[in-house]
């Protein structure tokens, strides 16, 4: 796995922390990034043989996370603390994955060539529903630029 795909792994691995742990009992909130954050950890280890243990618990962890969201429950303990050990799982595998990837670079020497970065691969039978809940909070985030934007043009002054 090429260093770059390691550093978006990492990265990916940040934001499911930092939405676990936004999450709350009771709450709701972070439901749609958490299942997000999985597809999108799911897909960036598609096809590493070194991760293929992360990716099927990525790819078990969606499915799941849905029934979460389309339960219309908040977070309760349970799913906070499951939450909480994939994150630990995944987090462990990238980690032995980055070891071994650290190794081999170093035996290789720093004139090997780095093998091409998998292509993001998505399923949209399978995660049809995601997407149009991400094009649709997407486009409401536009539109609510677009009318601060032309109240800042109105107001420039108005800092609020």
């Amino acid at each position: 796995m090429s260093p770059e795909a390691l550093s978006k792994l990492r990265e990916l691995l940040e934001k499911l922390a930092a939405e676990i742990g936004a999450a709350r009992l009771g709450s709701d909130d972070g439901q749609f990034a958490i299942i997000d954050a999985l597809i999108l950890l799911r897909n960036a280890a598609t096809g590493e043989a070194k991760l293929a243990d992360f990716h099927r618990l990525a790819q078990d962890s969606v499915p799941w996370m849905m029934s979460v969201l389309e339960s219309g429950q908040p977070f309760n303990a349970e799913q906070i603390q499951k939450l909480n050990q994939i994150h630990r799982q995944l987090k462990e595998w990238a980690d032995q994955a980055r070891g071994e990837a650290s190794a081999t670079a170093s035996s290789l020497g720093s004139a090997a060539a780095l093998p091409e970065e998998t292509p993001l691969v998505m399923n949209i039978a399978a995660d049809g529903d995601i997407l149009r809940e991400y094009v649709n909070e997407a486009q409401e985030h536009l539109d609510n630029i677009e009318q601060g934007v032309l109240k800042l043009e109105v107001k420039p002054d108005d800092a609020e």
